[in-house]
């Protein structure tokens, strides 16, 4: 009978990483980081045609149309900067609020399902609950939902191939367990 333990610790590094791989290959995350970049242009336009239509001086507008662009090429450019040093202050503020948000969990991976042991709580979730498995060069992410997931990084694996051979295993038992497909992406 199979069974891994492994004790988690989030990093702050975690915490961000996990949610730079969410909004770059995660559709609900993909959605987040494309509204950011859509909205300040949308708004420059809006302001370009309220001049137009306001101003009959050439030069105002000519200026109006530098500047705004000026804006939007920044705003694009730093958006995801920007976005995640909102996610390192919201990890920070929950740390604040409650301590033991970053507490270790000892997570147990058995045939049939894993159990996550908290401080405070324990929780057991079957691997067909799973709606997403991801993995990329920092960890492997096992999400209960479209925004939660659990986060397991490199350094709860003793190496690269113990990582690949039990995101085969979760990946294989959710197969098992469910009729569906459950989506796989790797990124490099």
């Amino acid at each position: 009978m199979f069974e891994k333990k492994m004790t988690v610790q989030l990093s702050e590094d975690d915490y961000v990483h996990f949610n730079s791989y969410h909004l770059k290959n995660h559709p609900a995350g993909k959605k987040v980081f494309a509204v950011q970049l859509v909205v300040m242009p949308i708004v420059c336009v809006l302001a370009l045609i309220l001049v137009w239509v306001l101003s009959e001086d050439l030069f105002l507008l000519t200026a109006e149309i530098v500047a705004l662009s000026i804006v939007c090429v920044l705003w694009e450019i730093f958006a995801k900067k920007r976005l995640l040093k909102q996610v390192r202050k919201g990890y920070r503020k929950a740390l604040k609020k409650d301590p033991s948000f970053a507490a270790p969990s000892v997570m147990t991976f058995t045939e049939d399902y894993f159990v996550e042991e908290g401080k405070n709580e324990t929780s057991s979730l079957r691997y067909a609950a799973l709606k997403h498995i991801g993995m990329d060069e920092q960890g492997v992410y096992l999400y209960k939902n479209d925004i939660l997931a659990y986060v397991l990084p490199n350094r709860c694996f003793y190496s690269a191939q113990d990582k690949a051979e039990f995101t085969e295993f979760v990946k294989r038992k959710a197969q098992e367990q469910k009729n569906g497909e459950i989506t796989d992406e790797k990124q490099a």
